[in-house]
């Protein structure tokens, strides 16, 4: 009998477990992406992504976008933890050798988490 209160009692206290905790971690992928402009490297430009998306979000309402990240002096923009699904990405900046504000664009699907990603976005002038 006190046997079967026990296994009462440690279902009763695996059951309240927390219900908000997720079950499961979801980890991602890291995508490093490369802005170019003239087949130069762009450091110093704003890359920013949208996550699951296939619709262009555009250049004007940046606040949408679901983070951002400046591109260091390799011209390297490295995002940590995408998930997987479909993605844009947009680069900002200003080309001071050609005094010029420049942005671009591209889409990019992950389909499966944990693998590195690597693209590039093609700026140019506007």
């Amino acid at each position: 009998m006190s046997t079967l209160v026990l296994l009462g009692l440690v279902f009763v206290i695996s059951s309240c477990k927390d219900k908000s905790s997720p079950d499961r971690i979801l980890l991602g992928s890291e995508l490093c992406i490369a802005t170019l402009h003239h087949e130069e490297g762009m450091p110093n430009v704003m890359v920013y992504i949208k996550y699951n998306t296939i619709e262009f979000p555009g250049y004007d309402d940046l606040s949408i976008y679901n983070d951002s990240i400046i591109t260091n002096e390799f011209a390297e923009a490295c995002f940590d933890k995408v998930p997987a699904g479909q993605h844009w990405c947009i680069g900002v900046g200003y080309d001071s050798l050609h005094d010029e504000p420049i942005r671009g664009s591209v889409f990019y699907e992950i389909h499966r988490n944990g693998l590195p990603q690597d693209t590039v976005i093609l700026v140019s002038e506007y």
